[in-house]
């Protein structure tokens, strides 16, 4: 796993945690003051849409 994988899979993780306690969230939004580069942007932007169907199933 290369840098840009890890952040994104511990802000996936933070968000899962995050939508346990709190609800549903969009998953794009959620991580957008994280994002610092073109690559990190570019992988959120590529699991973004499958990220939110499992939040949306499993916390709404």
């Amino acid at each position: 796993m290369n840098d840009v994988q890890t952040k994104i899979y511990g802000l996936l993780e933070n968000y899962l945690e995050y939508c346990k306690e709190n609800g549903y969230t969009d998953f794009r939004i959620w991580c957008e003051d994280n994002i610092d580069t073109i690559d990190e942007d570019g992988l959120v932007d590529s699991i973004y849409q499958e990220v939110n169907y499992v939040a949306d199933k499993l916390f709404c």
